[in-house]
């Protein structure tokens, strides 16, 4: 079975980091909010391939090569670090960071 590669993504198909936050319910005026973008932030800074490419390098949105790489990127922040089920627990009850949205059943957003 053969797999095809993702399909490009524009820029222009991209909202706003305004938008963005408030469809993942981690906005400014919240103090979780306001932790969720101060760790996103140094995990990009810290972030290298295992080439040695720093995170910060990947900012060419017509690249799929950079479109591949903030993938992987998210996925190491959202799954491997445990950042997903942090800031959208499955639990609404728990001292998560979002009472909208499930990790579990969001991920795609």
């Amino acid at each position: 079975m053969t797999t095809s590669p993702p399909a490009k993504t524009f820029a222009s198909n991209i909202p706003g980091v305004g938008i963005l936050r408030e469809q993942l319910d981690q906005t400014d005026a919240s103090l979780h909010g306001r932790s969720f973008i101060h760790l996103l932030l140094g995990f990009r800074v810290g972030y290298t391939t295992s080439n040695g490419v720093a995170g910060t390098e990947f900012n060419d949105w017509k690249s799929l090569e950079h479109q591949a790489a903030l993938r992987q990127m998210a996925t190491v922040f959202l799954d491997d670090l445990g950042n997903g089920q942090k800031f959208w627990p499955d639990d609404p009850s728990a001292s998560g960071f979002s009472k909208k949205l499930q990790y579990s059943k969001h991920r795609n957003l």
